[in-house]
C-alpha cells in the first residue's frame, strides 16, 4: 500500500511532497473509505445502502505556513460491477461543501483517480481547529458489489506539485532538436552538380 500511495502522489499536480518544484505541502491526513455488499445478501431487487464513513479533526496551530486545504483524490477501486449508486459528501464544520452522486463505475472512476478539491484558504479558517467530515453512501440490489477510494488531506498549494523537466527529459529535447537542424540546414545547402 505505501508504495502505491506514493505513486499516487508523485502525480498529484497540487500536492507537493518534494516532487515538485511549488511551495512545499503538508500532508495532514490519509482516509480510505470502502462501502461492500456482502456475499452474504442473497439475491434481492430491493437496493440496499451501505455507509462509510470518516471524521478528522485537524489542528492548524502546527502549520509553518496556512496554505489552502486540499483533498487529493488518489484512487478507486471497483468490486464486480460497483453499485446501483453511489453518494459522496464532504462536510467542513457540519456544512456539504462536497455532495456528488454517480450512477455508473466509470463516473465514479473519472472523478476519484486523480482529482483535486480546494476547500479554499486555511488562513480565513477562525480560529487553530476545523472538522471534517466524509460520507460515502452505496447502494445495491447486488451481493459483492463495492467502491473503495483513498485521498490525502493537505495544507498546499494548488499546482505546486508539478514537477520540474527531469534532466533526460530535457536532454532528450534537446539532442532532438539539434538533429532537426542538422538536418534542415543539409536540406538548404544546394548541393554541385558534376
Amino acid at each position: 500500500m505505501p508504495c502505491r500511495f506514493l505513486s499516487q502522489i508523485q502525480r498529484c499536480e497540487n500536492i507537493n511532497l518534494g516532487q515538485g518544484d511549488g511551495q512545499l505541502s503538508e500532508a495532514l491526513a490519509h482516509v480510505s473509505l470502502a462501502a461492500y455488499s456482502p456475499g452474504t445478501l442473497g439475491l434481492s431487487s430491493a437496493a440496499l445502502t451501505y455507509s462509510a464513513s470518516a471524521t478528522i479533526s485537524l489542528d492548524l496551530n502546527g502549520l509553518s505556513n496556512r496554505q489552502d486545504l486540499l483533498i487529493g483524490l488518489l484512487d478507486s477501486d471497483v468490486i464486480q460491477d460497483g453499485f446501483d449508486q453511489l453518494h459522496f459528501r464532504v462536510l467542513s464544520e457540519s456544512i456539504p461543501v462536497v455532495d456528488k452522486t454517480f450512477l455508473t463505475a466509470a463516473d465514479a472512476i473519472a472523478y476519484f483517480e486523480n482529482n483535486t478539491i480546494d476547500l479554499g484558504q486555511l488562513s480565513n479558517v477562525p480560529g487553530n481547529a476545523i472538522n471534517l467530515e466524509f460520507k460515502l453512501d452505496m447502494m445495491s440490489s447486488l451481493p459483492d458489489e463495492g467502491f473503495a477510494t483513498e485521498f490525502l488531506i493537505a495544507n498546499a498549494t494548488p499546482g505546486a506539485g508539478v514537477p520540474e523537466p527531469s534532466s533526460l527529459v530535457l536532454t532528450c529535447s534537446l539532442a532532438l532538436l539539434s538533429s532537426t537542424r542538422r538536418q534542415r540546414n543539409r536540406m538548404a545547402k544546394p548541393q554541385a552538380v558534376a
